[in-house]
């Protein structure tokens, strides 16, 4: 745990200065979604409630198996309710989808 929570502290230091959208993409970019209300909310709720305390930090720069023991804790740590809790996990899993499905494509000179 302290590993993960050094890794995120070091990407934080290092990405610090990007800004919103390439720390946390719009809807839009995500492809077809159903959902788009709750992952607006989830992303809004990322950006400000996860500045907070430090930087937001690309999502895609951690991995889906490291967000599932990061995430938990911060949820707990900045107090979401559990409406803001479901959205900003629901956007975050959806970006991190969005990206594994842009890299399972083959490119168009393939």
């Amino acid at each position: 745990m302290k590993r993960i929570l050094l890794t995120l502290m070091a990407s934080i230091s290092i990405i610090g200065c990007m800004d919103s959208i390439s720390v946390a993409p719009k809807i839009a970019e995500l492809g077809t979604v159903s959902n788009a209300m709750q992952l607006e909310r989830g992303r809004a709720v990322y950006i400000t409630s996860c500045s907070r305390c430090h930087n937001a930090i690309r999502i895609t720069s951690i991995t889906k198996s490291e967000w599932d023991g990061i995430l938990p804790e911060m949820i707990e740590e900045s107090e979401l309710t559990i409406s803001d809790s479901m959205a900003v996990t629901e956007y975050i899993q959806a970006v991190l989808n969005a990206s594994a499905s842009a890299a399972a494509q083959p490119s168009k000179s393939e």
